[in-house]
């Protein structure tokens, strides 16, 4: 005699509480999996904006260990601060970094809370100079919000 579908022994119950099973640990496994990625290059002007240019040593020097062209250079893309009235124009209200044009001008914006070392904006805002999108698992220095963000960056593959 067949077992009805509303019976908590059913088989049907069971593949579905391993597939969830098998979905949630592969989740788990991915965001702890080393990233990879392809992209360009970044130089970057740090002599404006609220962050010290070692702020912005540091946040190239994080990229380039992972095997990405990350330089500083006054003749790289500026840096200026994301005010609260350029943040407003923002479809988020919590946005911390950007990068935009400004007067015609590709710059990096960035929030004056958001310069600490342990703070990934920096290196958020380089990875989209590198030509990367927001996304990836969450401890990722490109994942999105901020709130999922962290400092691991991927490492570059030709």
């Amino acid at each position: 005699m067949a077992r009805r579908l509303d019976d908590p022994r059913h088989i049907a119950w069971l593949v579905l509480g391993l597939s969830l099973s098998a979905l949630s640990l592969s989740a788990v496994i991915y965001g702890r999996l080393p990233t990879t990625a392809t992209g360009g290059a970044a130089v970057v002007d740090p002599s404006g904006g609220p962050c010290h240019p070692e702020r912005w040593a540091l946040a190239c020097s994080r990229w380039a260990a992972q095997g990405w062209d990350c330089t500083l250079s006054p003749d790289g893309v500026p840096v200026a601060e994301l005010t609260p009235a350029l943040a407003s124009l923002a479809p988020s209200e919590h946005l911390r970094g950007a990068v935009a044009e400004l007067e015609g001008v590709r710059t990096v914006l960035i929030r004056e809370d958001s310069c600490a070392d342990t703070d990934p904006t920096a290196e958020h805002e380089v990875g989209h100079l590198l030509d990367l999108d927001d996304g990836g698992p969450t401890g990722g220095v490109m994942a999105s919000p901020h709130e999922r963000a962290g400092l691991r960056i991927p490492e570059k593959v030709p």
